[in-house]
């Protein structure tokens, strides 16, 4: 891509993109094509990013296929409906069930490797999730960011940049920091 982007937002799946199963108190990913919904709502907020010169990235942990708990076509089908529905401009997804592996969240490898793809600038970029792995994730690479506190029974971050119990409130908010810290602004969505 031939463009001046040299930021990007970063993108959890499941959550943000799309949403989550609940399950007995337990968040889970969509298994299967009925319980996949995306969040159409945010699509006037990736238009914005990709006009002000931000890259739309998904990074996403997905261990349920390697568990045998949905299949990767199903993953894949999920992902293919995603980049025709909403400006996404690629998805990495680590598959890998061990916590040590170096792309799977709170690890940084998705990040990193997206950086070097697209020539992306980590401390001007913003990474968005509702989960403590994905807000570690940024942390370590200097991201700006976004906790979707949906008061999950899990642990929290204690550090981020922002933090929101609604999914828009934090994109609006990450739009209002962009609009503060940018000269040059295309504020259509």
């Amino acid at each position: 891509m031939k463009r001046k982007f040299k930021k990007a937002v970063f993108f959890d799946r499941d959550g943000i993109i799309n949403q989550t199963i609940i399950y007995k108190k337990i968040v889970r990913s969509p298994r299967s094509i009925k319980e996949f919904k995306i969040n159409y709502k945010i699509k006037k907020y990736l238009r914005f990013f990709r006009n002000n010169f931000f890259f739309n990235i998904i990074v996403t942990n997905q261990p349920e296929v390697r568990r045998g708990l949905v299949k990767k076509m199903i993953v894949n089908y999920f992902h293919k409906k995603i980049k025709n529905k909403l400006p996404i401009d690629k998805i990495y997804v680590c598959y890998d069930t061990n916590n040590k592996s170096f792309f799977r969240k709170p690890n940084p490898g998705m990040l990193l490797r997206a950086s070097k793809e697209f020539k992306v600038r980590l401390k001007d970029s913003y990474l968005i999730g509702d989960r403590c792995k994905d807000i570690h994730a940024g942390n370590r690479v200097k991201c700006k960011t976004v906790f979707i506190d949906y008061n999950y029974n899990e642990k929290k971050p204690k550090k981020f940049f922002i933090t929101s119990n609604s999914l828009l409130k934090g994109l609006e908010l990450i739009k209002k920091d962009i609009i503060k810290n940018s000269k040059f602004i295309i504020k259509k969505n």
